[in-house]
């Protein structure tokens, strides 16, 4: 299974809208739209069980993913992983944070998953390789190292995420020296 981004795109309720979603793939709902059938009042109670569903299903599909071993640094890179505007979009966003901060979901070198408390990610500079052979995680009292997908460029969104949003700390040669001599 590849997941691919169908690029920006409007939320649908049977037709598109004007409402932009933010989000790298397709959300289709049967929210109750405004009479010109453009907009969405997303404060009615049956439009906010709605997204409540919305959301709900978006937790399921990570999960199984993880699951089926098919949630890839390419993958999370389709997520909302960065603050957005838009109701929708913001509350996929806070269910990405409270998911991946709960349940193993981070890709990891050892080809599984992992909670951000138990990762290790190495500053891009040093020599991964090295360290990685040396176990020098054990250090930190980490048990994975993250994904190396995670260190090229094209990924800066997902490492701002994981740093930023899960406290996955960096370490830098300074943290290894220190932790080396205590």
């Amino acid at each position: 299974d590849r997941y691919v981004s169908i690029g920006a795109n409007p939320l649908y309720v049977f037709f598109p809208t004007v409402v932009p979603t933010n989000l790298q793939f397709l959300v289709h709902a049967p929210y109750k739209t405004t009479p010109n059938r453009e907009t969405i009042n997303f404060s009615d109670p049956q439009n906010q069980t709605i997204t409540e569903n919305i959301v709900e299903l978006y937790k399921s599909v990570l999960k199984e993913m993880a699951e089926r071993k098919v949630l890839d640094v390419e993958s999370m890179g389709l997520l909302p992983l960065s603050s957005q505007s838009g109701e929708l979009s913001q509350k996929l966003f806070e269910a990405s944070v409270f998911l991946f901060k709960t349940h193993p979901l981070i890709p990891t070198r050892e080809d599984g998953y992992a909670l951000p408390s138990s990762l290790f990610s190495l500053n891009g500079e040093l020599d991964h390789e090295f360290f990685y052979e040396a176990k020098i995680h054990t250090l930190f009292e980490k048990t994975a190292w993250i994904d190396e997908a995670f260190y090229k460029p094209i990924h800066l969104v997902l490492k701002r995420f994981l740093n930023s949003y899960l406290g996955v700390m960096e370490y830098k040669l300074n943290d290894i020296l220190h932790a080396i001599t205590e």
